[in-house]
């Protein structure tokens, strides 16, 4: 399977509004021992990520990409991950 470099993802850039909300590039992080990594296909935004947008709840760094719920295919798996996952769906 060919892994890109870099990703794209909907990024708070600076605390605001809705409109602070821009497509970002990012490197592609490489899944740690006993992570895997998730080619996101839907993600959901909750409450507190709203307020962290604004910056009124756990302010931090930007740019920062909201949405840790998401649902998607296993891209890659790291060290020590028991079972051969790639390809795998998976809701989180």
């Amino acid at each position: 399977m060919h892994q890109t470099q870099t990703m794209r993802a909907v990024a708070v850039s600076h605390f605001g509004g809705p409109e602070v909300l821009e497509v970002h590039e990012f490197p592609v992080p490489q899944p740690e021992a006993g992570e895997v990594l998730i080619k996101v296909a839907y993600a959901g935004v909750n409450y507190a990520e709203l307020m962290a947008r604004r910056g009124d709840y756990h302010a931090q760094p930007t740019p920062f990409i909201p949405g840790y719920e998401v649902s998607g295919t296993i891209a890659a798996v790291g060290r020590m991950w028991k079972a051969s996952t790639a390809d795998s769906q998976l809701p989180r």
